[in-house]
Order: structure tokens, then sequence, then C-alpha cells
């Protein structure tokens, strides 16, 4: 009820909410019986021109929504990475970069680096907040306390310098 009421505010204000609002929904309520590749292309579009959140959606259809034969985790984790990264900086696909790095989804199985983005997602309230603590703390018992150090420095080093400047 949340995420309906914060879609339906947001539109008024950003046109690209008016898009995104219907495919959203559609995406979470798992209705893929509508023109799947309809919305695809409306999200593409979105994405080309920087909307981070459309470029999140495009990263969660091609890892879970699309038929097997179709899904592509590594072009999932690339738009996860646009999303999350230095240029998009999107908390909810920070946290689906360190998903992805944590079970090896479209680029190499690496600890240090779920941890990073996970935590960096955690700047910030989001939806996956709850997900991505118990991600935290999963990656925390699973890494060594040198690990654990290092990790921790990169969070800092990235967030400061990079991510909020």
């Amino acid at each position: 009820m949340a995420l309906e009421k914060s879609l339906t505010a947001n539109s008024a204000v950003n046109p690209a909410r008016a898009i995104l609002e219907p495919i959203i929904k559609q995406l979470n309520n798992k209705e893929t019986t509508g023109d799947l590749q309809k919305s695809i292309l409306a999200l593409q579009n979105l994405a080309n021109n920087g909307n981070t959140e459309a470029m999140l959606w495009l990263g969660r259809i091609y890892r879970d929504i699309l038929d097997s034969s179709d899904r592509d985790t590594k072009k999932a984790f690339s738009y996860f990475k646009q999303a999350g990264g230095v240029e998009g900086k999107n908390k909810e696909a920070q946290y689906e970069l360190g998903r992805a790095y944590f079970h090896g989804e479209g680029t190499d199985l690496n600890l240090i680096s779920a941890f990073l983005w996970t935590s960096l997602s955690l700047q910030k309230s989001t939806p996956v907040q709850e997900k991505a603590q118990e991600q935290v703390e999963h990656l925390k018992s699973m890494l060594t306390a040198e690990q654990l150090k290092h990790a921790y420095q990169l969070v800092d080093n990235i967030s400061n310098l990079y991510l909020n400047p």
C-alpha cells in the first residue's frame, strides 16, 4: 500500500513515474501476462535517458522474470551496475549488486564486493533494507577480521569519494 501511494504521488510530479508505475505494479504482483516486451522497451527508453529505477527493474527482469531460456544474469548485472554505481547511486540497485557478487550472478563471486555494495545500500532506507541487513550480517560471519576491516575501509572510501562527496 505504501509503495502504491508513493508511486501515485510521484507520478504527478515526474512524467517517467507515469510510465514506471504500471510496469512496477505489474512486476511486483508477478503479473507477466501483459506484454512484457513492451514493458522492457519502455524501461529501456527510460534507462537510456538515465532513469536508474528503470535500470534497476530491467536488471530484475533479466535476472528473475524472463523465461529461463531468455534470462541473462550478465545483462542484469550490467543494469544494476549502471543504476547503483557512481553515476546512478540507486540504493536498491546497490543491494542488487551486492546480491550478485554474493551469489556470483552475472559476475564473479566476491564476498568483499558483496559486503561493499550491500553496506552502501543501507545508507538510505529502501524497500529491500531488511534483506540487505540480513545479507550484511551473513557476510560478516563469512569474512575474516582482516577482510572485514578492508571491506569497511572500502565502504568508507567509496562512500566519501564517489557517492557522497
